[in-house]
């Protein structure tokens, strides 16, 4: 069976610092590496396949509590790693948290090395949070 269709969601390399710190920036001009990144300040942060599966670059982190939150987040996006906002955590979140390396570790931990200056903003989250946020969601989704 073909995809008949597919869709782009934002991803940390949409976000400016990270292609230039890669050299993108350099081999292409300056108005079109401009332009091809204002269109990843529009793309969707998440997908959600039939009711059931939520698609995530990163996590749900700290402040993702249902689905429809996303939705409410204004566009053009800003990736800002020094959060002040609700909302600049929940970007953040999506982007770039990750899960615990194993089960055993519960809550909400920093991710060392996805924040290597120790910011606080990039978090692991453990199973308790994910099954914490599928109660929520699944409530939202139906």
């Amino acid at each position: 069976r073909c995809v008949q269709e597919f869709f782009f969601f934002q991803a940390e390399d949409g976000i400016r610092d990270a292609q230039e710190s890669r050299g993108l920036g350099d081999v292409y001009k300056r108005q079109v590496f401009n332009r091809v990144n204002s269109l990843f300040d529009w793309l969707p942060l998440a997908a959600v396949i039939e009711d059931k599966i939520i698609c995530l670059h990163g996590g749900i982190g700290s402040t993702l509590n249902y689905v429809e939150e996303i939705e409410t987040l204004q566009r053009p996006l800003e990736v800002i790693h020094e959060v002040s906002t609700i909302d600049q955590q929940l970007v953040v979140d999506i982007l770039w948290s990750d899960p615990t390396d194993n089960d055993s570790e519960i809550g909400i931990h920093a991710n060392t090395i996805r924040d290597p200056n120790g910011t606080g903003n990039i978090v692991k989250f453990g199973p308790d949070r994910v099954q914490q946020f599928l109660a929520v969601s699944y409530t939202h989704l139906r």
